[in-house]
């Protein structure tokens, strides 16, 4: 499977996300901000992303934008993660150079779908200079 890296400061989100990954097959670490994770993907070769937008030490959008100024993750998949209903955020998120972006709440089978997704189309991430339009937005649940 894969090597992703989680980036968020609420614990409980790391904890879930790495449970449902993990359960995957995936070999999963996990970074409460963006300088931790910028030490992590130096460290380790990361396939996939998935970043919170909103941490007080490195925000999701400088995080990102450190990795899209280093040619050698022009390829990376990013995945950003947004609180539903900031709707400042969610624009932010969709000019951001993202692969897609994932409005929380959101539910295992939600995650493990959207991880597979953008594992197979990885390879066909736009390198670094060319505009990364998010490839997909997930809608809230309704019961």
């Amino acid at each position: 499977m894969a090597l992703i890296l989680l980036v968020d400061e609420a614990r409980v989100n790391l904890r879930v996300m790495h449970y449902v990954l993990s359960r995957e097959g995936h070999e999963v670490f996990m970074a409460e901000n963006g300088l931790e994770g910028l030490r992590y993907l130096k460290e380790h070769k990361i396939e996939l992303i998935i970043t919170e937008a909103n941490m007080r030490l490195m925000d999701g959008f400088e995080f990102v934008q450190h990795i899209r100024d280093n040619h050698q993750y022009g390829r990376l998949p990013v995945l950003m993660l947004t609180t539903m209903g900031d709707e400042a955020i969610v624009q932010r998120a969709k000019q951001s150079p993202v692969n897609g972006f994932l409005t929380q709440p959101l539910n295992s089978r939600q995650l493990i779908e959207i991880v597979a997704r953008t594992l197979r189309n990885r390879f066909q991430t736009r390198p670094l200079g060319a505009k990364i339009v998010p490839t997909f937005e997930i809608q809230p649940l309704s019961y």
